[in-house]
């Protein structure tokens, strides 16, 4: 009912409309938390994943291989707090592997020299200490 009812929104072409927040929100609201926060950070879901990759890589593809890490962090943390755990998950994945290497990148393709404060592993650990504890 709830994604009837978000097609009947104005599509707009604004940069992040409300109806794109509607349908991002709807596409990702029937997943565990670590898996929602993904499909909701995604350019596309998991259908249109399936729908837009070759048909040589569509063999191979596996919906629970996308997820599997983000599953094995969500079990190791060792605390209820959904809040923490996520972003225990978004330091464990997204920060590391998708925003550093990114900014990275694009520094070093306008020759630039970028510094992420605060990401000192150990400062890193005592908070995530301090945050447990």
């Amino acid at each position: 009912m709830a994604t009837f009812l978000a097609n009947l929104i104005p599509v707009s072409d604004d940069n992040i409309s409300f109806d794109f927040k509607v349908k991002k929100f709807l596409s990702g609201i029937n997943y565990p938390d670590g898996i929602r926060n993904s499909v909701w950070l995604g350019s596309f879901s998991f259908p249109e994943n399936e729908n837009i990759i070759s048909p040589e890589i569509h063999k191979q593809f596996n919906r629970d291989r996308l997820v599997e890490e983000i599953s094995l962090y969500d079990k190791e943390y060792p605390y209820d707090d959904p809040i923490t755990r996520l972003q225990y998950i978004d330091l464990r994945l997204y920060l590391q592997e998708s925003i550093l290497v990114k900014v990275d990148r694009a520094s070093m393709a306008c020759s630039l020299e970028v510094r992420a404060p605060f990401l000192d592993h150990e400062l890193v650990e005592f908070i995530m200490d301090f945050l447990q504890g």
